[in-house]
């Protein structure tokens, strides 16, 4: 927990950043919505000429892009999950750089597994270089 805590308070300008980017970009396509419910019978139409089983694949059949709900299910959700991917992605890796450039991994995964499992694994791997067989 620790480590988390030490990561957020890092790195909290752009969390920040990113969130702020993200609510902008939700409240910016929830803006369409209106023109998107009131074309909501042709935008049925549209959606009852694909196969039930397409939209069974999506999740479309659950949400109705007439209610305000629907909308965000379909369009704002998509977005928020991908960029905070993208968001995810760039921050672990990140993070991978500084500690590899720190040198600090080993400690980290002395803290996460224990001591004694980490000198167990350095044992196997230096036996194993050996190459003696028993």
């Amino acid at each position: 927990m620790n480590i988390l805590v030490r990561e957020l308070k890092g790195n909290w300008r752009s969390l920040v950043a990113w969130s702020v980017i993200l609510a902008g970009l939700g409240l910016m396509v929830m803006a369409i919505y209106p023109s998107f419910a009131a074309d909501q019978a042709r935008l049925q139409q549209f959606l009852e000429a694909y196969p039930k089983e397409f939209l069974e694949a999506l999740g479309l059949e659950r949400l109705n892009f007439g209610e305000p709900v629907g909308f965000y299910g379909t369009e704002v959700y998509l977005m928020v999950t991908l960029f905070g991917g993208i968001y995810a992605a760039m921050l672990g890796a990140g993070l991978l750089a500084k500690e590899k450039d720190e040198k600090t991994i080993p400690g980290y995964i002395a803290v996460l597994l224990g001591v004694s499992a980490v000198a167990v694994a350095a044992a196997f791997i230096l036996y194993r270089r050996r190459d003696i067989t028993i």
